[in-house]
């Protein structure tokens, strides 16, 4: 077979059986559980918003990522004695607080970070 310019060398394009990954797992996830009324991608949706709401820092960063975008790295600004910082502190303090472990970890990140811009912004 010759090489005929303007034509293409696969007229039926790309075979079923090879679809991508992700194609595949489109069509797993919105499939029905079996013996359920409900979809493996909604499942898997539920699973991760309740882990948000148990207090799971990482799931609740998902969550709000995927619904806000990234947070912009801030390592060069310096607001912790801000108003709003404070009353967003406050806010997600107040929102942890049934969840001591959490609250605990979320307070430590907090007080290093501001002890490094604090840091940083003397330098």
């Amino acid at each position: 077979m010759t090489f005929v310019k303007g034509q293409t060398g696969n007229p039926r394009g790309r075979p079923k059986s090879l679809h991508t990954l992700s194609d595949r797992l489109r069509k797993l996830l919105s499939k029905k559980m079996d013996g359920k009324d409900i979809t493996y991608r909604d499942a898997i949706l539920f699973a991760l918003l309740k882990a948000a709401a148990d207090g799971s820092l990482g799931a609740a960063a998902m969550v709000f990522e995927r619904m806000e975008g990234k947070v912009a790295d801030t390592h060069n600004l310096n607001f912790t004695g801000s108003p709003e910082w404070i009353e967003m502190r406050t806010l997600i303090v107040n929102i942890l607080r049934p969840h001591p472990d959490a609250l605990q970890q979320l307070g430590e990140a907090i007080a290093e970070q501001e002890r490094k811009l604090i840091g940083h912004k003397s330098s």
